[in-house]
């Protein structure tokens, strides 16, 4: 979708129409949490301690979904007429740690 968003991205201003992505990392949601107190019940067998979990991410935590949506908002608004085919990756540097989170 990355590579997608990016060839459209590259042509669609010909055609009047911005084409983005957001690309988050870990988001702290139910989802998250759930999965968090599965491995957690089962790797140090108490639930509670999902929180555990996430210490292997950037900042020990996942992002909240406050620290993505203004990016989203950004790119939606006409503060961002001019950005067109790029990824913007929200994910506290997962990506640069050239290892698995």
């Amino acid at each position: 979708l990355m590579a997608f968003a990016r060839a459209m991205g590259g042509r669609s201003p010909d055609y009047g129409v911005r084409v983005l992505a957001v690309n988050p990392g870990p988001v702290l949601t139910d989802r998250t949490v759930y999965l968090g107190k599965i491995r957690a019940k089962r790797e140090l067998g108490d639930e509670s301690r999902y929180k555990e979990s996430f210490k292997h991410m950037p900042f020990g935590r996942p992002a909240t979904v406050e620290e993505v949506a203004p990016m989203v908002v950004f790119l939606a608004s006409d503060l961002a007429n001019y950005v067109s085919g790029t990824v913007i990756t929200i994910d506290g540097g997962i990506a640069n740690r050239h290892s698995n989170p």
